[in-house]
């Protein structure tokens, strides 16, 4: 079994704090924010979450450290991961 599970792709910024939109693949967005830290290139690299809510069926996310729409752009399209530990 995989350790690490794709759970959304990060699709584009929100506002310029640095925010990202998500497209979640589980079936509640209300999963996706449950998460305090997520994991990037499949499961590699951890990112903490400061803030997550759910806005018009879409996921925002505050990464800790991205506090500017320049910084969020690097991050889109990229696949956010959870490890199966913290289910």
């Amino acid at each position: 079994m995989k350790q690490f599970l794709e759970i959304a792709k990060i699709v584009s910024t929100q506002g310029v704090r640095g925010e990202v939109r998500c497209q979640y693949y589980c079936d509640s967005p209300d999963i996706l924010c449950e998460f305090e830290t997520l994991y990037l290139n499949k499961g590699k690299e951890p990112v903490e979450i400061t803030r997550a809510y759910v806005h018009k069926n879409i996921v925002v996310l505050k990464i800790e450290g991205v506090d500017s729409i320049e910084d969020a752009q690097k991050y889109i399209g990229k696949i956010l991961y959870i490890d199966r530990n913290d289910m």
